[in-house]
């Protein structure tokens, strides 16, 4: 129970207080008690007197012994969670899930793009749910010049143990297209007899799928199904909320922040422009302003000018010379690409230039 909260936690904390301020402000004399949570990934308002007699249910059911209908009782997320963690967590060659030899797969699993924390924890989650229903799981290494190489090894229950804890990628990956090699491409795919392709990585991984689709006409190898989950710490890819990664580089992010912030602190009068990767994103600058506290946060989406910097200094200002001899210490993110123009060195030099003393400047 101890320790300081993770991103998630208090992001959650940022967005539900929010709320609950909003629900306040909302509500009339005969408005009902409301709990605030989240369901499906979005903050949701509902009767505090509802909730506590759904949860009497589950203790209900739970004594009962009507196991699931306490488990209907609780989200479905919950319900996914359980049925992907019994099918993961013990191997059972005798699984009634196991399909008739006719309909089992040779799947392979490849990462392309650059690494990002979960490409490993996915590939196992796969590769166990495929062994455990009869399918043969094959690892292609070094992404698709692996797979134009013929790099491809099949995996079993414990060449993936420990991938859950495990960074980067452990069956290599790169940015390297299919695009020069098809036919190389083709005929390893039909060497191996591979029957479904899945594919974990960022943009790289998008464009490399939507090619093998684009010549199915002229490769008939590539007439299989094909599956990619999105993996990238920017965070800025189609079809998806969230993207393997992006949640463990925010937590980097924010323990960083979390550090500077503790030296500009102990300073009392210092501010620290901190520059966070995203690309043409903003979405790790902004998340990890909420959890860690930045005084502001700037993004390709807005941009950053004059008028911008202006206030922002004018702002800081104002907050040092209220809180003289008790100010504390404040960091200000930066993705790297907010602005062509204004690099963090050269904001970090015009808030020092323009602090009137009050405060000093320092990029990270």
């Amino acid at each position: 129970r101890g320790g300081a909260p993770a991103h998630f936690d208090r992001f959650l904390g940022t967005m539900q207080g929010a709320e609950a301020i909003e629900a306040i402000l909302r509500a009339k004399p005969d408005t009902p008690s409301l709990v605030i949570g989240m369901l499906e990934n979005k903050i949701t308002t509902q009767p505090l007197k509802e909730a506590i007699e759904l949860t009497g249910q589950v203790a209900q059911a739970i004594e009962s012994k009507d196991f699931a209908r306490a488990i209907s009782l609780r989200s479905a997320a919950f319900s996914k969670q359980l049925k992907s963690y019994k099918e993961i967590a013990n191997f059972n060659p005798d699984s009634k899930m196991k399909l008739p030899e006719h309909l089992r797969l040779r799947i392979a699993i490849l990462h392309a793009g650059a690494p990002a924390g979960g490409m490993n924890t996915a590939t196992r989650s796969a590769v166990r749910l495929c062994l455990n229903r009869g399918h043969t799981p094959l690892g292609v290494h070094n992404g698709f010049p692996g797979l134009m190489r013929g790099e491809i090894t099949e995996l079993d229950w414990l060449s993936v143990d420990g991938w859950t804890i495990a960074g980067g990628s452990k069956l290599g990956t790169n940015r390297d297209q299919p695009t020069p090699q098809l036919g190389a491409v083709a005929y390893q795919l039909q060497k191996h007899g591979i029957q479904a392709l899945m594919v974990i990585g960022g943009f790289e991984a998008y464009t490399a799928v939507l090619e093998l689709a684009r010549n199915r006409s002229q490769y008939p190898a590539f007439n299989i199904p094909m599956a990619l989950i999105p993996a990238t710490v920017s965070n800025n890819v189609p079809g998806t909320e969230f993207s393997l990664g992006s949640d463990t580089a925010t937590n980097v992010i924010v323990q960083a922040t979390d550090m500077i912030k503790q030296s500009a602190s102990s300073n009392r009068r210092r501010v620290f422009i901190i520059e966070v990767q995203g690309g043409n994103c903003g979405y790790l600058a902004v998340v990890a302003g909420l959890s860690g506290g930045s005084t502001t946060v700037y993004t390709p989406e807005e941009g950053v000018d004059l008028s911008r910097l202006q206030r922002d200094i004018s702002h800081l200002r104002s907050r040092y010379i209220k809180e003289l001899g008790r100010s504390e210490g404040r960091i200000t993110l930066c993705n790297e690409k907010a602005s062509q123009m204004y690099s963090t060195d050269m904001i970090a030099k015009i808030y020092e230039a323009e602090s009137g003393g009050f405060f000093g400047a320092r990029t990270s």
